[in-house]
């Protein structure tokens, strides 16, 4: 991912613009090569490093957006300041994709999350992505933090309903558990991580948004 060109900064700004298309317009130009730089407003969205938060591990994040869903009715119930209080992540302004993030590049070689909050027009959506680092050591090098049997079985004791999509080959693309009005994503990934359950997929993307 990671090349002369680009910076990590305009790499992620790319990835929320591509994830919310429909609002963005832009992606900020990197202007390293020039050597000039727009100064960042402090309430502005950038890239922690894991030193900063020592507490919000890709685990801890992981298990903190997940219980957002505990008791949850309606998307309704996750405005912009419940989710930064309930999870404790200080989710900035990211003009890139017209969303609120807080991403975490992770220790050496062990890639980075980016959570990201999105308020529509009343229609809210939160997300949890994991990716590996940008020059891997191994093949297997991904931050696993949330396994996807161990997420469907909890989902599943709180009382949501999950189907599966699968591709041609039978291969599983996501898992999508439903309960009154709110719609989880998970999409595990190609790397694996020990479970309860002996090996489990570990998962790249979890997503919380309205049914329909």
């Amino acid at each position: 991912m990671k090349s002369m060109a680009i910076s990590r900064g305009s790499v992620i700004a790319m990835l929320l613009c591509s994830m919310m298309s429909s609002a963005c317009a832009y992606a900020p130009k990197d202007k390293r090569a020039t050597g000039t730089f727009d100064p960042v407003p402090v309430d502005t969205y950038r890239i922690s490093q894991a030193s900063e938060s020592p507490e919000l591990t890709a685990e801890e994040a992981g298990r903190r957006v997940l219980s957002l869903v505990d008791r949850l009715e309606s998307m309704d119930e996750l405005s912009l300041e419940q989710v930064i209080a309930r999870t404790g992540m200080p989710l900035k302004y990211a003009p890139a994709g017209k969303v609120h993030a807080f991403a975490v590049e992770l220790a050496q070689d062990a890639g980075f999350y980016n959570v990201i909050y999105r308020d529509k027009g009343g229609r809210r959506f939160v997300e949890i992505r994991y990716e590996a680092p940008d020059n891997p050591r191994t093949a297997d090098a991904f931050p696993c933090a949330l396994g996807a049997t161990a997420v469907a079985e909890r989902l599943k004791t709180l009382g949501y309903g999950m189907t599966t999509d699968i591709d041609e080959m039978g291969r599983t693309l996501e898992h999508v558990f439903s309960r009154n009005e709110v719609r989880i994503r998970a999409v595990p990934s190609r790397h694996s991580m020990p479970g309860p359950l002996g090996i489990d997929s570990c998962v790249e993307v979890l997503t919380i948004q309205s049914k329909d």
